[in-house]
């Protein structure tokens, strides 16, 4: 039995070898003979099948032919794998198991705009660079001389010398390599985070008896917050007594609620305007996506305006759809206010923007601040505050991000061109060469440069501004207006007199006093003082109806004591006229003369 299975194996292997060696053509035509022999009717039907085996053969050649083309090595092939890289460790934000659903475009591992980037980008490089603002040291030195003059001898009583603290010691200036106490809050893993934490958390307590409410610390997520930092809307009370000197400095808006207003009511009218510029093909969209996930973990995360954007990446193809659903859910959003704060109107100098521009900076400004505090995004994934699949951003990233929606979203056309030129162009304000695109690698000073390159980039804008508005006034009214260095340097920010830190000796900037600067302006939510949270409100908090009330009895009194002052004069002569009535008699009243009442 075994050697007839050997030889039944050995002929079945010889059949084999003699198929193999036949040549497939004449088996066709064998087949096809057969065929039409036994059933001539089968041909239509054989013949489609035909076809779409050519067609699917055509498409698999075509689909290699662009793997071929996509495979193809390009001129900084290392950096792209860095890129990929990095988006495969983190390639989607929280909300992708819901990819196929909600219709997201993927991102693009490759940063678009800087084909040509250092690997080494970061602040070690960009340090030996020449600094653009270098160009106005001499007249910055001019200017820090003059301060100091200004305080001397009696000027010291008269004008604060901020060189000196209020022991008359030396500030110790700060440096670009230090971790500020504010970053350090929000870093996990040091004592001024755990200080921070154990601080907000008395303060959510204390609100919970307040409410009879129950609060536990494993709630802590953005998305969950049961309070928010937002701008109230103002009540009649206040609209009330906010021109009156007594009250008006009780009721006035407050730096930070100025700074939540500006920014997110500016936030607003930036997506409300910019979707009527399209959000059809996958450019814009995906430009839209990474906008709102930078906004997402840059912002503070007590901030109201989250509630928008989260609603927005949440329901990112029903808001894509069509424009109004976009709207519709801004519009679910809105804020308590629909004006700009004072720091926005009405400014009597002409180098300062207005309205929805000096909101828009302003929100670039906490952006690129909330980048570095952050880590991108990378201290609130591991504090547990946002999910590990959360999307982060490196400097690059964050830059980039910013260009795509100027470029896609602004509807003002000058302002876009113009930041977008000045962007691609890769040497200016030393973009390529201080901006890092290693999220991991990054140091502080890395971090740092994100904000003090937009800082740069405001400086620059301000000055061209100044230099338009001069040639703008010689073809209006045909007189030259010569613009001088003195001219740009008030258009410079911070000046002299609001940081004088910020100067060193020869003119030229202390960057790591900009910072710092920058931080206390755009960034006043290191602190968790209850003196100063009335911005921090709770859900059902009855709070805010106390203080409106008093407000509203305060002024109740103002009011009666305003009118007894004012009817004052009159009682004060009915008192009189009553007690000459009364020493001389009711006849003086009735025109008797003095000889008849004797009589």
């Amino acid at each position: 039995e075994e050697e007839e299975e050997k030889v039944a194996t050995k002929a079945d292997e010889i059949e084999e070898a003699e198929e193999e060696t036949k040549d497939p053509e004449d088996e066709e035509t064998k087949t096809s003979v057969e065929d039409e022999t036994q059933n001539p009717d089968e041909e239509e039907t054989q013949n489609p099948e035909d076809e779409n085996q050519k067609q699917y053969e055509e498409e698999e050649e075509e689909e290699e032919e662009e793997e071929e083309t996509l495979n193809h090595p390009v001129e900084d092939e290392e950096d792209n794998v860095e890129g990929q890289s990095d988006e495969e460790e983190n390639p989607l934000p929280d909300f992708v198991p819901n990819q196929g659903r909600l219709g997201i475009p993927p991102y693009n591992p490759i940063p678009p705009h800087n084909p040509n980037r250092p690997p080494d980008a970061g602040h070690n490089r960009a340090r030996t660079k020449n600094k653009s603002m270098d160009r106005f040291s001499p007249a910055m030195m001019d200017e820090r001389q003059r301060y100091m003059k200004q305080r001397q001898g009696m000027g010291k009583f008269l004008r604060k010398d901020g060189t000196k603290d209020r022991r008359g010691v030396p500030v110790e200036r700060s440096t670009i390599e230090q971790t500020t106490k504010a970053m350090r809050q929000y870093t996990p893993g040091t004592s001024e985070y755990s200080h921070r934490q154990k601080a907000f958390m008395d303060r959510v307590q204390s609100a919970n008896r307040k409410n009879r409410k129950e609060f536990t610390p494993t709630q802590l997520k953005k998305e969950a917050l049961p309070f928010k930092k937002d701008v109230r809307k103002p009540s009649l009370a206040k609209k009330a007594v906010e021109h009156i000197p007594v009250f008006k400095r009780m009721v006035k808006m407050s730096d930070e609620e100025q700074l939540i207003l500006d920014a997110s009511l500016s936030l607003t009218v930036a997506l409300e305007t910019g979707v009527s510029m399209g959000l059809d093909d996958l450019k814009s969209r995906t430009a839209m996506r990474r906008w709102l996930d930078l906004l997402s973990v840059s912002l503070p995360p007590e901030w109201g305006i989250h509630r928008m954007i989260d609603r927005l990446r949440n329901r990112f193809m029903y808001a894509t759809k069509s424009k109004e659903n976009f709207r519709e859910i801004i519009k679910t959003h809105s804020l308590a206010r629909n004006g700009w704060s004072p720091s926005c109107q009405g400014r009597a100098n002409k180098n300062v923007p207005t309205g929805f521009s000096c909101g828009m900076w302003k929100l670039l400004h906490v952006v690129t601040i909330g980048v570095a505090e952050q880590r991108g995004g990378k201290n609130l994934v591991e504090s547990g505050m946002m999910a590990p699949s959360t999307k982060t951003f490196s400097p690059m990233e964050a830059a980039d991000t910013i260009r795509d929606f100027i470029d896609n979203f602004f509807t003002c056309r000058p302002c876009r061109e113009n930041f977008v030129q000045n962007y691609d162009e890769c040497e200016n304000n030393r973009r390529c060469d201080r901006l890092s695109d290693n999220i991991e690698s990054a140091t502080v000073p890395d971090w740092k440069e994100l904000p003090l390159w937009l800082w740069e980039v405001h400086n620059e804008v301000s000055v061209r501004l100044v230099k338009e508005r001069a040639a703008l006034s010689f073809e209006r009214k045909g007189v030259r207006k010569m613009v001088r260095v003195k001219d740009e340097v008030k258009a410079i920010w911070p000046n002299v007199d609001s940081c004088i830190l910020c100067f060193n000796d020869d003119g030229t900037w202390n960057e790591g006093e900009v910072f710092r600067f920058l931080e206390r302006s755009y960034w006043p939510d290191s602190e968790i003082d209850p003196k100063h949270d009335r911005l921090l409100t709770f859900e059902d908090d009855n709070s805010s109806r106390f203080g409106l009330l008093w407000i509203l009895t305060m002024f109740i009194v103002w009011l009666v004591y305003w009118a007894i002052g004012k009817q004052s004069s009159s009682i004060q002569t009915s008192v009189l006229a009553a007690r000459r009535l009364v020493s001389q008699g009711a006849g003086v009243s009735l025109g008797v003369s003095k000889k008849a009442r004797t009589a």
